[in-house]
């Protein structure tokens, strides 16, 4: 299957689409081979996102869209460029305000390597207020999606075959039915079709011919003031909002012994989540909760000029470390400034220090700019985090920046001091 662009007709007026390419799995560091080597025979993922998705239920007409494809990597020995597989599609109960990808995998004690995973960040408006969710999508947990054989079996193999026979309006039908009733994704390279499957009012999600997900996890975020960054790491989630009387907040997501999240004292399936059912049936866990240092004046929304992430803090006994980037125009200047915010223990004082801080006069060329310079200049910075470094990068210069943090004890001495390169 190609690949194909979603029509700009289906997609809301602020919709950005947001990509990731990660291979499916690693292999075992087993000692022959380093722990970055991806598994060939495992294949690659590539992750779309949607954040604004026009739907045809009347309370929802904007949901975010997330579809992920599977290509075999030995594409380059049968040459076969464009053997994507679509594995499966969801919706989202409400448009994506943010997403993240933690894919540092730093190194557990037990040798084991900390799991890869998505969070989306969405919101649902309810009458006067706006409720805020979480979901996360572990990329190391591919399964077998339910009910896949029973659904495959009462709808016949291959259907997404089925309809090649049909007129546009039965084979749109007929579609739409299996979506819903058995979550069978259509044929993806259908435009037509697929696309006012994944519109329709009661989609949610579906899985492609191999019957694959990924296991989810929602999380509900308390309040109500809009969410400015955010980001994921490990089991800890990083979110500064609108308004707000300290620079950011931290959660640390509740998991079970095995390391994979749970969503409540009883667990929630993914299915569940997937169709909704967190009204009555949905028990928000206890979640510690940490709050960053207090703001002298209240955040103010910058659009998405900014960036908060934790670093891995190795120093000894423990502690916390917060990277910001904030940039934006003030009447005809760029600016754009690095923080780096410590916390020895949870319960001491934040320590902040300035990194970096820049100004880029654009004096009368700022008036000047095309839509596509000005783009640029409000653009979010690009964001990459691989194990201890950070690397951070705004288009409209031509800096970037890295961040690598250890923390060594020197020989004979108590003390402790941080590298920062």
């Amino acid at each position: 299957m190609r690949l194909r662009a979603t029509s700009s007709e289906r997609l809301g007026t602020a919709n950005r689409d947001m990509h990731w390419l990660e291979p499916v799995q690693y292999l075992d560091d087993n000692g022959t081979h380093a722990a970055s080597v991806l598994d060939i025979d495992a294949g690659l993922l590539y992750i779309r996102l949607h954040t604004e998705y026009r739907t045809t239920r009347p309370n929802e007409p904007l949901g975010g869209l997330l579809k992920v494809y599977r290509k075999n990597l030995r594409f380059a020995a049968n040459g076969d460029e464009t053997a994507w597989e679509l594995l499966f599609v969801e919706r989202l109960p409400g448009p994506v305000r943010r997403a993240h990808l933690d894919r540092t995998r730093l190194r557990n004690e037990d040798g084991t390597y900390a799991p890869r995973n998505l969070a989306v960040l969405y919101y649902m408006p309810r009458n006067e207020t706006i409720a805020y969710r979480v979901r996360v999508y572990e990329l190391e947990a591919l399964q077998p999606a339910t009910g896949f054989e029973a659904a495959v079996a009462s709808a016949g193999a291959p259907w997404w075959k089925r309809a090649a026979g049909l007129g546009a309006a039965e084979a749109a039908v007929h579609a739409q039915h299996l979506a819903n009733r058995d979550h069978l994704c259509p044929d993806d390279a259908d435009d037509d079709v697929a696309d006012s499957v994944y519109a329709g009012h009661r989609f949610r999600h579906c899985v492609g011919s191999a019957g694959l997900t990924m296991r989810t996890t929602d999380f509900a975020l308390a309040g109500a003031l809009e969410v400015l960054e955010f980001s994921l790491r490990g089991r800890t989630l990083l979110y500064s909002r609108l308004n707000d009387v300290v620079r950011f907040r931290m959660l640390e997501l509740p998991a079970a012994l095995n390391g994979s999240l749970v969503s409540s004292d009883a667990g929630i399936s993914s299915d569940m989540a997937r169709d909704g059912l967190q009204g009555s049936a949905y028990t928000q866990p206890d979640m510690v909760q940490t709050r960053g240092p207090g703001v002298t004046e209240l955040l103010r929304d910058i659009g998405s000029q900014s960036f908060l992430a934790q670093l891995q803090s190795t120093r000894p006994g423990g502690g916390v470390d917060v990277f910001q980037a904030h940039g934006g125009t003030t009447g005809d200047t760029f600016f754009f400034s690095f923080s780096l915010l410590q916390n020895t223990t949870l319960a001491r004082k934040w320590v902040h220090e300035d990194i970096k801080r820049y100004r880029l006069p654009v004096h009368q060329q700022f008036s000047g700019l095309s839509r596509d310079e000005l783009r640029l200049v409000n653009d979010a910075p690009l964001v990459d985090q691989a194990g201890l470094t950070s690397v951070f990068y705004f288009k409209a210069t031509d800096i970037i920046v890295a961040v690598d943090t250890q923390w060594f004890r020197d020989h004979g001495s108590a003390d402790v001091t941080q590298l920062q390169r």
